[in-house]
């Protein structure tokens, strides 16, 4: 568990962690499709990326909301500030 912890300018893996009453600054936060748990944070400028099953699940929602998304793009699908 990460508690009270800073995380500035890097990409943090989600999957597997609890993160309670951190910082994300400018971090690239990465969901692969497992559980995580994020409690009391705070973000600044931060931005998620999809990989492996949770990439394919954010393919399929903006296809049937017809963005347009490729299948390689994962990537910054939605952005937190």
């Amino acid at each position: 568990m990460h508690k009270g912890e800073t995380f500035e300018d890097r990409q943090v893996y989600v999957d597997g962690n609890e993160f309670d009453g951190c910082q994300f600054v400018r971090c690239e936060l990465t969901y692969g499709g497992g559980t995580y748990a994020l409690t009391n944070n705070r973000f600044a400028e931060c931005s998620w990326t999809f990989d492996g099953p949770a990439m394919r699940t954010a393919q399929c929602m903006a296809i049937s909301s017809g963005s347009s998304v490729s299948p390689c793009d994962g990537r910054a699908l939605c952005g937190l500030s």
